[in-house]
């Protein structure tokens, strides 16, 4: 018996020795591999660091240290995505880290999370004034005028309180860059390193801000100290090699590069700035190798992965850019660059809606990104939105008077709009700006020109040749201009002394034989343009020229039979094929230069020109419609920015039926061939045959006014008609006009959207419904019928469900209308959709600024969400824009009970008329809200409580419902998962609330979520310092996280403010207690 127990005893100390010897070797294992981390990381040896430190979390999963050493390690080696999950997880670890706290939110900042960036940056000031990097990200995180007056303020503060530092200087600096005060800003750096001349990033912003101005010498003086100031993993040194690229010093740039790779292999950005350069060079197997080392090294990178989208869209693949930048949309959703370039590929595409609806996103997120706002404003005035561009511009130039693409877009977008005067008047101020820049006079020559002051024009053509003889296009005008007002000789001298200048090519002989041809010498005319064929086998104009002059001159059967001959000689003669098939087309012989140019096409199947000739044939002349397709299609595979092309292509879409599809290629064709009356019918044609009634309107005066013969000129003068008909008068008249030419042609959407109206109008609403129907079926991208049926649905049919059918049928076919969106914001609020109506009327606000209806139904909209403060006062703008808006007096009553909640102290004296605003209608949201109140105020929470919940059905987003209730139920009678619930639903809306922050965070302390609750009341704790009840639960929950030191100050602080007796217990207790 005593073996057995003394076996038994052994055995028991051999079992506890094991365990520890395990449990000591796990332990002594992880020490080793932290320790060994730490080394590599302080050596540099991010690559060896990052292994080791996986291998402590191996051994120990929460490891706080290696966390927090992996966020800061991806960090630094320019890996964001990858850093900011140890980072986020690392701050939870370690609230206090003002390191982890101020990386963590410069990757929000850059991500466009600047409100939490804000934040973080406020905490570290709060503990911390005298921080050098928490104001430089408090800065950055300025958006909007009222972000940069706001953050200005809380900088002097604390430059008040704690004195004059560098740091506070450069953040000052930074906010009037943002503003375009660029004078003052260079003040403030100025400052900024006079207190500290060896502060990297004053110098950086120094250089970067005299380098925006133009001074490359003192930009580069700037960016290279900065460079040398900094740590090797630095943002700022390779923006200076970026630099170096962009001024020209490119082997300079990428010598510097290498060296970088080779002193720190595994920091990214070297790397993707050499693929970045090999991008720019058009070395593209080399920029994607370079990619794909990046990837290999991180995975998610975001800029190697854009980066590879743009590879795709230089080298003419948009599709595998969608599919890739949509992927990237998905996942990083707040990055304006990413919206940027799936615009840009939906562009290529043609695409403009979808194009459209990505740019606005990306300038949403970020107002001040130039390529993107300049791309926005094109694609509007490609859509004949000039009104939206020009709003849109006027603001941008205003911010960035210094940038000469805003003010040519600008006077693109007047000339759309025909503006003349005030196109002519941006090109005076570029004028000022750049007084030798031979585009600009030439732009102005051409306004000149429009407005029919030839002589002016002229003298401007004559200005741009001279400041750049071999500007091509300048000549040409030039040209254009001597031969319309018979100067011949003027325009031979000009042609012969370019080509002795600057050599001869297809180009200048074409020239030349305008003028020689408008002499009426047409034999040198004839030498010269097949002197041009001879240069340029594939310059179509030549051909187009030589064909007419023959067909004018008389000689087109001695030209026919000499060309018969040349190319039965040579069968392969693709000049004399050319030349033959385009004879025989202008003798109007439309199956033979058929026949000529198949026979063209089989020697080479990829002449451009040639297919587009033949597309025209087969669907304008054989009516082969699918045939002409096929050869349209390929042209434009061939010649993919060939303007005749997308014209020949979408006409034959127009006579698909594919009326969206050929108005996005007409459209870009309009852009280079903006004189060509044909092109300009058949843009209104598509636009007439879509129901857009004012473009197709004003596409059509502009085709029949240039007084030049087209195709389709008789059907032109008969659709305009139509558009010109009075489509107001409403009486028997009016309607049997309509029902006669409706039953002449039932397909014309014009007569049948009139007539439509018309019955609406009578009341006749099932005919209504029927013809608007019979045209969105025809035409699902019908957008003005589509809106119809919804507006009628929405209101006297009362039916919610196909309203809101044939809304969102509207939105999805003009996503970027500001118009649609206002219609279909109201909409939607009527029918309940809060959160869609929000976003529909912030979006139509943004584009049309000046209309009162939209400010007034975006007041509203805001209130359903509980943005009273925002309701209020766009109602109140509303108001003050148009005070005879119809709803005027509805505005001014519903001004007045907001403006009883936000001043609740006289409530009581207005119940009366609370009661009869409910009395009259029982959902009026302010009125409910103040009933609310008004109980809370007469102590009957009960009735209170119910009130919120009946607001809270009718409008599920009314957040301060929410915030009330929160409140409410976490007194003692109340419902804590409630609370909390409503508490989570207030924050979301309501994120720099300081009564909703203090409540989730007492909540969240009384679910034992300390580490939340500590992070939420730090937060407001800055908002309400003096608040002792907030205080002593933060020191409650820092009390709970071992935060000792942090505890027993903000315990004795909370104490100092008289807290009540129950929590002051509490608090005493755990001063006493030992931790």
């Amino acid at each position: 018996m005593k073996s057995l127990v003394k076996n038994l005893w052994v055995w028991a100390v051999l079992g506890t020795a094991v365990v520890c010897f395990t449990g000591c070797s796990a332990e002594a294992k992880k020490k080793r591999h932290q320790t060994r981390a730490d080394e590599l990381f302080k050596a540099g040896n991010y690559t060896k660091a990052e292994i080791e430190y996986f291998n402590v979390l191996s051994l120990e999963r929460t490891n706080g240290h290696a966390i927090r050493q992996l966020g800061v390690l991806y960090e630094e080696n320019g890996r964001p995505q990858r850093a900011y999950p140890f980072l986020l997880k690392a701050l939870e670890m370690y609230p206090d880290d003002n390191e982890i706290r101020l990386k963590l939110g410069s990757l929000q900042s850059v991500s466009g999370d600047s409100k939490q960036a804000r934040t973080n940056a406020l905490i570290v000031l709060e503990k911390d004034p005298k921080n050098e990097l928490a104001p430089l990200l408090l800065a950055d995180t300025a958006k909007t005028p009222q972000d940069i007056q706001e953050i200005r303020n809380r900088i002097e503060q604390i430059r008040q309180s704690n004195g004059d530092t560098a740091p506070l200087r450069l953040a000052l600096g930074t906010l009037l860059t943002r503003e375009g005060k660029s004078k003052e800003a260079d003040l403030e750096i100025r400052k900024a390193l006079e207190l500290d001349p060896k502060f990297a990033p004053a110098h950086h912003a120094a250089g970067l801000l005299a380098w925006a101005l133009g001074d490359i010498t003192e930009a580069s003086i700037q960016l290279r100290t900065s460079a040398e100031l900094s740590p090797l993993r630095s943002s700022r040194r390779t923006q200076y090699t970026d630099f170096l690229v962009r001024t020209g010093n490119l082997d300079e740039g990428k010598r510097a590069l290498t060296e970088l790779t080779e002193k720190v292999p595994d920091f990214l950005p070297p790397w993707l700035s050499l693929a970045e350069i090999a991008f720019a060079e058009k070395q593209f197997s080399n920029c994607v190798s370079l990619i794909k080392q990046t990837l290999k090294k991180d995975p998610e990178n975001i800029a190697a992965q854009l980066l590879a989208a743009r590879v795709q869209l230089a080298q003419g693949e948009p599709d595998k850019a969608i599919v890739s930048l949509d992927r990237l949309a998905l996942r990083y959703e707040k990055s304006p660059q990413i919206h940027y370039f799936l615009a840009t590929a939906y562009s290529m595409k043609n695409d403009t809606g979808k194009a459209l609806q990505s740019v606005n996103r990306a300038v949403t997120l970020n107002p001040a990104f130039a390529e993107a706002v300049l791309l926005q404003a094109q694609l509007n005035i490609r859509r004949e939105n000039p009104d939206i561009a020009i709003a849109s511009l006027n603001q941008f130039v205003s911010r960035n008077p210094d940038l000469p693409q805003s003010r040519l877009l600008l006077i693109n977008a007047h000339m759309a709009k025909q503006d003349l005067g005030a196109a002519l008047l941006q090109c005076a101020k570029l004028t000022e700006q750049f007084p030798t820049n031979a585009q600009v006079i030439l732009l102005t020559g051409t306004i000149l020109q429009q407005q029919g002051r030839t002589n002016d024009a002229l003298k401007q053509f004559e200005r741009a040749l001279e400041l750049a003889p071999d500007t091509l296009q300048a000549l040409e005008y030039l040209v254009d201009l001597y031969v319309d007002t018979r100067q011949y000789d003027s325009a031979t001298k000009r042609v012969q002394a370019a080509i002795q200048r600057s050599g001869d090519s297809a180009v200048m002989q074409t020239l030349l034989s305008k003028a020689l041809w408008g002499k009426g010498d047409t034999q040198a005319a004839e030498r010269a343009l097949l002197k041009a064929i001879e240069l340029d086998p594939n310059f179509h104009l030549a051909y187009l020229f030589l064909a007419k002059l023959y067909v004018e001159t008389g000689q087109k059967d001695q030209a026919l039979a000499k060309l018969e001959e040349t190319v039965k000689r040579n069968p392969r003669d693709i000049s004399g094929l050319m030349m033959l098939g385009t004879l025989q087309y202008e003798r109007k012989e439309y199956a033979p230069a058929a026949e000529t140019y198949t026979r063209l096409l089989s020697v080479n199947p990829n002449f451009g020109s040639a297919l587009n000739n033949l597309a025209d044939i087969y669907s304008d002349k054989l009516g082969q419609l699918d045939k002409g397709y096929e050869a349209a299609r390929k042209a434009r595979d061939v010649l993919p920015g060939s303007p005749e092309i997308a014209d020949t292509l979408g006409w034959i879409l127009y006579k698909r039926g594919e009326y969206s599809r050929a108005l996005g290629l007409l459209q870009e064709s309009i852009e280079m061939l903006g004189n060509d009356a044909q092109v300009i019918f058949h843009l209104g044609m598509s636009h007439y045959m879509l129901g857009n009634e004012e473009a197709a309107r004003k596409a059509l005066e502009r085709a029949l006014g240039k007084n030049s013969d087209f195709t389709g000129r008789e059907e032109a003068i008969r659709r305009l008609t139509i558009l010109k008909a009075d489509s107001i008068t409403n009486n028997a008249m009016a309607l049997a006009t309509l029902e006669k030419l409706f039953a002449d042609d039932n397909e014309d959407p014009i007569v049948t959207s009139r007539l439509a109206d018309l019955y609406e109008r009578n009341n006749t609403l099932d005919k209504a419904v029927t013809l608007y129907e019979q045209a969105v079926k025809k035409n699902p991208r019908n957008l003005p019928a589509t809106i119809k049926l919804a507006k009628i649905y929405a209101g006297p049919l009362r039916d919610s469900k196909k309203a809101m059918q044939y809304a969102k049928a509207a939105r999805s076919l003009a996503q970027d209308d500001p118009e649609i969106a206002h219609t279909l914001g109201r909409l939607a609020y009527e029918s309940g959709d809060f959160a869609w109506s929000l976003s529909l009327l912030q979006e139509s606000q943004r584009k049309l600024p000046e209309n009162a209806d939209v400010l007034y139904d975006l007041a509203l909209s805001l209130c359903s969400v509980g943005k009273l403060p925002e309701s209020q006062q766009t109602m109140q703008s509303a108001l003050q824009m148009d005070a005879k808006l119809p709803r005027a007096e509805s505005g001014r009553h519903f001004l007045e009970l907001l403006s009883l909640y936000q001043n609740p102290a006289n409530l009581v004296r207005s119940s009366a008329k609370i009661q009869e605003a409910l009395r009259q209608n029982p959902k009026n949201l302010p009125a409910l809200a103040l009933s609310g109140l008004l109980q809370e105020q007469s102590g009957d929470t009960t009735a209170a409580k119910a009130t919120y919940d009946q607001i809270l059905q009718l409008y599920p987003l009314f957040a301060v419902a929410h915030k009330r209730l929160a409140v409410l139920q976490a007194m003692p009678q109340g419902d804590a998962q409630k609370a909390y619930d409503h508490a989570v639903k207030a924050r979301t809306a309501f994120p720099e609330d300081a009564e909703v922050t203090k409540t989730l965070g007492i909540l969240t302390y009384n679910r034992r979520d300390y580490a939340r609750a500590a992070q939420l009341l730090r937060e407001g704790a800055i908002k309400s310092p003096q608040d002792g009840e907030l205080l002593a639960y933060l020191g409650l929950s820092q009390f709970q996280l071992k935060q000792k030191t942090e505890y027993q100050q903000t315990l004795r602080k909370a104490l100092a403010l008289n807290i009540a007796p129950a929590l002051a217990e509490q608090a005493n207790r755990a001063l006493t207690q030992p931790n």
